[in-house]
């Protein structure tokens, strides 16, 4: 081989590896050195999540006629909850429902007429449209709630939603 083959080879060497080291130069400059460590996107958190009480209406077909009632809860996430409907069935009837877990205490009026129910508290905690068993499906279904306007179920609506308001022991004593 002679001597120009060689040089030529050597001077096309010489440009590859200038090449790649003023491109790996280039790559650092604009890169700052080293990888960016990316910022995770936080994951959203319901608006009700580690709520301590809630205030909230639900407006629920009920065998086909409209149902109102006012939840007032108090306690959540613990064994002491307190629940307090009012409620307002299809012939405009009022209704007050007071439940205490922790003391396993329950009260209902009709139109003010009423009082101690205590010795059908599970009738009552068990409930699908006033007591715990409501609580679990308005709160699982609040969860998905992006925290402004109102939530539509599939038979309910749930509107004028508070979380955790001051709410008075008072609240869920009944009617003297």
């Amino acid at each position: 081989m002679n001597k120009k083959g060689i040089s030529t080879l050597v001077i096309v060497a010489i440009i590859v590896i200038a090449v790649v080291i003023v491109g790996i130069g280039v790559y650092v400059w604009y890169s700052g050195g080293e990888e960016p460590t990316p910022t995770p996107t936080p994951t959203p958190t319901s608006p009700v999540e580690g709520a301590t009480s809630m205030r909230f209406d639900v407006e629920a077909d009920v065998e086909g006629a409209v149902e109102t009632d006012r939840f007032t809860l108090k306690n959540l996430g613990t064994s002491d909850l307190l629940i307090r409907v009012d409620q307002t069935d299809k012939d405009e009837l009022d209704f007050l429902y007071l439940i205490h877990q922790a003391d396993q205490k329950a009260w209902a009026y009709c139109m003010g007429e009423g009082g101690d129910v205590s010795e059908d508290f599970a009738t009552y905690w068990d409930n699908p449209l006033i007591g715990n068993v409501a609580v679990d499906k308005y709160m699982t279904a609040l969860a998905n709630w992006s925290g402004t306007g109102n939530y539509e179920g599939d038979t309910y609506t749930i509107s004028n939603i508070v979380v955790n308001p001051t709410i008075e022991d008072s609240v869920f004593e009944p009617p003297s």
